[in-house]
């Protein structure tokens, strides 16, 4: 995209344009976005805003403008060829009583408005202007408290991965070891999982996935994510508390299961734990997929385990957002849904996509405008309508705009994105340079 100067006089409706000022600077919820009324001109006028850039790319003019938009820099004032022509041109249509009177006589024998009431005009418009203003401020400022919300809850998710990610790193360092400190570990990252699946009104979100550089690091970052998404399915799926905590366990541990230590797993048994099932759910795991674990094999889901079956399906999204060549996640989504039902069990597929919805988190995503973002935050109201954090070549990753669309009308996602079809800084910008896929944690009202 390329950013050219434009002046207030040259702005039309259709144009998108920047506004280079700071946030609170102007009135409007977002500083580039496409002019969609001749009122948000008449603001940008009153308050003005003269640092204006345009993106002609992005630029649509309505299909009645077609003409003036071969020209992008022509001022939206009345005055095109066709006007023109017609103010000029002099008609000579009969009147009554035989005589003909030119346009431009008639005309001049017309009232003249007198300047009191050009006046009256012209403070009524100011008045309308001012109204306009104020209400776009309001909605403004209610947009900025819901976001402050969206960004606090954002950095408690990010650091409660990061603290969650550390302890299942040293649990898995201690269940190597065979030693029995790691039960108390796991078994209070699933408390604590459960409970925020069954009290979060917005159980899954986005975190930086920022873990340590080693081996229990990577396994751990595998198993908090997988875990974050099963404790949400099984809050779905109304399983059993007993089912809950054996799909837990299972999830915490698949990571560490596919170094084939899975006979650590004897040591996650206790008074609420099947823990002859628990081994043989984690050892489906490990044979679920080749031996160089790159793909699942084709196993009839009637051969698995149901808490198996769901875990398997979890697993393999996470290993398809994750790979050398990732899929976007609403893209992995899909490829599961129409090609693996037979696989896991249509039950265990629905319960995922339950889970993940339309564009799940770490989704890259095209808006209305044309502008890239990343899903940070499904909206349960619509599912159609995440919380976005805009791409920006400008502003660092801190200060990039984040849009709730269940607030912002205006715009809508159009298409899920392939993390391969970015360019490389938009793919640095979103957090999708990284080959571990999207890091999900759940969030706590």
């Amino acid at each position: 995209m390329q950013w050219l100067p434009i002046s207030i006089d040259e702005l039309r409706v259709g144009h998108y344009i920047r506004l280079d000022y700071a946030w609170f600077r102007h009135p409007f919820s977002r500083g580039d976005f496409r002019i969609s009324s001749q009122r948000e001109i008449d603001i940008i006028r009153a308050q003005h805003l003269t640092r204006l850039r345009v993106d002609l790319a992005r630029t649509r003019f309505a299909e009645n403008n077609a003409a003036a938009a071969d020209d992008p820099s022509a001022p939206s004032v009345p005055g095109t060829e066709a006007t023109q022509a017609a103010e000029t041109e002099t008609e000579t249509a009969p009147e009554a009583g035989g005589t003909v009177e030119s346009e431009t006589d008639a005309r001049a024998s017309r009232p003249t408005p007198t300047s009191a009431t050009a006046s009256a005009s012209t403070a009524a418009s100011q008045k309308d202007i001012a109204k306009a203003y104020e209400a776009l401020h309001r909605t403004k400022l209610a947009r900025v408290a819901n976001i402050d919300a969206i960004r606090g809850t954002w950095r408690a998710v990010d650091e409660t991965n990061r603290s969650n990610v550390r302890d299942c790193a040293q649990a898995f360092a201690m269940l190597e070891g065979q030693r029995r400190e790691a039960l108390q570990i796991i078994n209070l990252q699933v408390d604590q999982m459960l409970a925020g699946a069954a009290s979060s009104a917005a159980p899954l979100g986005l975190a930086k996935l920022d873990v340590p550089r080693d081996e229990f690091g990577e396994q751990a970052s595998r198993s908090v994510q997988v875990g974050s998404i099963a404790a949400v399915s099984a809050n779905r799926l109304q399983l059993d508390p007993a089912d809950r905590r054996l799909l837990m366990l299972a999830a915490m541990i698949h990571g560490f299961a596919r170094k084939e230590l899975s006979a650590s797993a004897h040591l996650l048994g206790g008074p609420d734990v099947n823990a002859a099932r628990l081994q043989r759910i984690v050892e489906q795991q490990r044979d679920c997929r080749q031996p160089a674990g790159n793909a699942i094999k084709r196993l009839s889901s009637e051969s698995l385990d149901p808490i198996s079956a769901l875990l398997a399906a979890i697993t393999e999204y996470q290993f398809l957002t994750a790979r050398r060549n990732p899929l976007a996640p609403a893209l992995a989504l899909a490829h599961i849904y129409q090609t693996m039902r037979s696989v896991f069990g249509a039950a265990a597929v629905q319960a995922l996509v339950a889970t993940l919805s339309v564009y799940p988190p770490g989704t890259c995503v095209e808006l209305s405008d044309e502008s890239l973002g990343l899903v940070i935050r499904v909206n349960d109201a619509d599912r159609l309508r995440p919380v976005v954090l805009i791409y920006s070549e400008t502003a660092s990753y801190a200060q990039s705009e984040i849009v709730d669309l269940l607030q912002e009308t205006s715009l809508r996602v159009t298409r899920a994105v392939n993390p391969t079809d970015l360019e490389p800084a938009a793919r640095e910008f979103l957090g999708l340079e990284v080959r571990r896929g999207p890091a999900l944690w759940i969030e706590h009202s």
